[in-house]
């Protein structure tokens, strides 16, 4: 089983199982309230989150913001929840493996740089 990293903008942080492949777009839409948006993290990885998040005025999300700066001041600024997936060389979104899941999740919560 595979896993996903969602980050709400309360500061919460959950893992959680990547459904079959006909269900991923349902769960990245449902975590996200609306139309999704890949934002590229790093070759591999990618944080999904509201195509419409500014323009709805969605809260700002302060640990998905850091995640996207690499733990240095942000520049662009992560509104709503969001959810951090892997993505395959062919474009597909993917599930991370529970151990680059629980990585993820602590330097999120330690806002600390990825490698």
């Amino acid at each position: 089983m595979t896993s996903a990293v969602i980050i709400t903008t309360d500061d919460i942080l959950e893992i959680v199982d990547m459904p079959e492949e006909d269900k991923v777009l349902e769960l990245l839409q449902t975590t996200v309230g609306g139309l999704i948006e890949a934002v590229t993290l790093e070759p591999g990885i990618v944080m999904w989150v509201n195509e419409e998040g500014l323009i709805r005025g969605l809260p700002v999300n302060r640990l998905a913001s850091l995640m996207h700066s690499n733990g240095r001041e942000p520049i662009t600024v992560i509104t709503g929840d969001v959810i951090i997936t892997g993505v395959d060389q062919k474009g597909e979104t993917r599930g991370l493996p529970i151990e680059e899941a629980s990585k993820l999740a602590a330097i999120t919560l330690t806002g600390g740089q990825r490698t």
